[in-house]
């Protein structure tokens, strides 16, 4: 239960303390962290993981409406979605057994900005806090025509908090 409220606790102050727009955010990048893993139930039989809170990723999708793939499985946490710099949603990876599953997302016409956060938060059920991202495409009903496997990220970001001495400087 204290590790429960301890994972709780530490995704909100993740979300309230870290701002969210990359210009704004002191950030390291971490490219580093995401890992490509293979993967017998993804899409493109390889995805984009990471286990570390608080990483982040972006990437750039076409279309107003358009699906985020993954593999949920029972080591996965939760992510954080935006959209545009806008949260849309947070998403539960976890599953018993791996699991190929799409969330359906909106944005605008044109380019669109897709930020995915790991959450320090995860179901009861669930064994670990790894994140992932499969494949982007048009619809969630399947991934075929115009289905972007293996996706890669504009940036991966790590959000981190000023340090005392740079609060000092501002």
């Amino acid at each position: 239960m204290l590790r429960k409220m301890t994972y709780l606790l530490c995704g909100m102050l993740l979300l309230s303390v870290f701002p969210v727009d990359a210009v704004e955010a002191q950030s390291t990048t971490t490219s580093s962290l995401w890992t490509s893993q293979k993967s017998r139930t993804a899409h493109g039989r390889s995805l984009l993981t990471v286990n570390a809170i608080g990483a982040s990723a972006s990437f750039q999708v076409k279309g107003k409406s358009f699906a985020l793939w993954y593999v949920a499985g029972n080591r996965n946490g939760r992510v954080a979605v935006f959209v545009n710099g806008k949260r849309v949603r947070t998403i539960d990876q976890y599953a018993p057994r791996p699991t190929r599953r799409a969330v359906q997302l909106s944005g605008i016409d044109g380019l669109n900005t897709v930020q995915v956060i790991a959450l320090a938060t995860r179901h009861r059920n669930s064994k670990g806090t790894r994140v992932n991202v499969d494949a982007f495409s048009p619809s969630s009903r399947s991934c075929a025509k115009g289905c972007r496997r293996n996706p890669r990220p504009t940036d991966c970001l790590l959000y981190t908090s000023p340090s005392p001495r740079d609060r000092q400087k501002s």
